[in-house]
């Protein structure tokens, strides 16, 4: 299993300079980001469903707008 992880310092910026192509290409099967800098809703529809056989996506938004939040790709939906 391969795990790879990005502070993305804000995952809209990250989207907008390849973050998608970088996702493709990394060839994992999770990625974990720090610094998302956004909310579910601020997000494009292929941030949430990224193409390239990713089953799923968890985030953990910062409390306030435009500060902190995690998230985690995934290829094999987790355990738990």
């Amino acid at each position: 299993m391969k795990m790879v992880s990005w502070n993305v310092n804000g995952i809209r910026a990250a989207a907008k300079k390849g973050f998608l192509d970088w996702m493709g290409a990394v060839d994992a099967d999770l990625v974990f980001l720090q610094e998302t800098k956004a909310i579910r809703e601020q997000l494009p529809g292929e941030v949430t469903s990224p193409p390239g056989g990713w089953k799923g996506n968890a985030f953990h938004w910062g409390v306030k707008k435009g500060y902190s939040g995690v998230g985690v790709y995934w290829k094999q939906e987790p355990d738990e």
